[in-house]
């Protein structure tokens, strides 16, 4: 969970600097660095690339077309990686109503198999 929190938290900082580095007319702009979670500074290039998520153009600047497909690009990486987290909760929440229900069963035979005993040494007696 925290590699997943780490990732999102690098994300959403690639996303800022890319809306802060855009640029207002069709010159080229780098498109920025970020710090990492372990303190690590890299381009927002390369952390797209490290990502697997696609980077217009193929180098560490671009123009206002390109800010906004890696803007649209990053974000879709982000929504991604939320929507896989649901899921995994979801997943969770199922084992945990599994795991829940064995329990419940298992207490309900060792209590009727404690009044069965109790109803043979009532009879024995």
């Amino acid at each position: 969970m925290k590699k997943r929190n780490d990732w999102l938290k690098s994300a959403n900082d690639a996303l800022a600097q890319l809306r802060v580095n855009r640029p207002i007319n069709d010159k080229m702009h780098a498109y920025g660095e970020i710090t990492d979670p372990q303190g690590n500074k890299q381009t927002v290039y390369a952390w797209m690339l490290k990502n697997h998520i696609p980077v217009p153009y193929g180098i560490n600047s671009g123009s206002q077309q390109d800010f906004d497909a890696a803007i649209s690009n990053v974000k879709a990486a982000i929504d991604t990686a939320n929507s896989d987290s649901q899921m995994a909760l979801i997943h969770l929440q199922s084992l945990m109503d599994k795991v829940n229900q064995c329990v419940q069963l298992t207490t309900n035979l060792v209590a009727k198999d404690g009044k069965v005993k109790e109803n043979v040494m009532g009879n024995i007696r």
